[in-house]
């Protein structure tokens, strides 16, 4: 009941000339603060809820904030673990590279001191693996060294199955080295070129190599952002 109402009542009574008794007169003196408190509560108590609405709608919005920095952060760290693997790949895979070279060098080299000399035993030939690992790693990286190597170990391999060929039409040994050291000019040469085509692509190796470690030790991991989400509703409810 507001203050106007309570004076148009004790306007009424007075009107018509009734009897009030004394706590009525208190009671109309008291009611008006009464309910004067009760309204300021009421406004003070829709405030706070409101405030308390607000603030929670704050606390969302930066739990999804949050949620999302963390998503980002996830992400970064899986990126950079897999590049960190496939580096780390790349380089056994580089190492195995530089090795297979050196092993098929070697190979060759013992064949043609073989069939130079006539020595009629067989041939092993090393296996594709060079070519193999290029192919299947780094076939961007070297497209154009593999071609150039490609073509001077066939030209080799070629030049050793002539000469084992020839061996096996002679049946004078000395004659066969003779004729053979004659050409071994040719011998030499394709050798030379094979050679050259290896340390084309062992070049491109450490300039692969040297790329891959410069990227691994400049590259770092962000460290995580953490938002205290329940500490701050604790703290707003105290």
């Amino acid at each position: 009941m507001s203050p106007q109402d309570l004076q148009k009542i004790v306007s009424e009574v007075i009107s018509a000339n009734q009897v009030i008794p004394f706590w009525a007169y208190i009671l109309f003196i008291v009611l008006p603060f009464i309910g004067a408190f009760i309204g300021a509560y009421a406004k003070r108590k829709g405030e706070n809820l409101a405030t308390k609405e607000d603030f929670k709608k704050v606390l969302d919005q930066i739990e999804q904030q949050a949620k999302a920095v963390k998503g980002i952060e996830e992400r970064i760290a899986h990126e950079y673990i897999e590049k960190r693997e496939i580096s780390k790949i790349q380089r056994e895979k580089l190492e195995q590279i530089y090795e297979a070279l050196s092993a098929e060098l070697e190979l060759f080299g013992r064949n043609l001191a073989t069939v130079v000399s006539d020595i009629r035993r067989d041939i092993d030939f090393p296996s594709n693996k060079v070519e193999m690992l290029i192919t299947l790693y780094f076939k961007e990286d070297f497209s154009t060294q593999l071609d150039y190597y490609q073509q001077k170990r066939k030209l080799l391999i070629s030049h050793i199955r002539k000469l084992c060929e020839e061996n096996m039409n002679r049946n004078n040994q000395q004659q066969s080295m003779q004729e053979n050291l004659s050409h071994n000019h040719i011998t030499k040469q394709r050798l030379a070129e094979y050679n050259q085509a290896k340390i084309t692509i062992e070049i491109g190796l450490c300039k692969k190599m040297q790329n891959l470690t410069n990227h691994s030790t400049g590259s770092g991991q962000s460290q995580p952002i953490s938002l205290n989400i329940g500490s701050m509703k604790r703290n707003h409810d105290n």
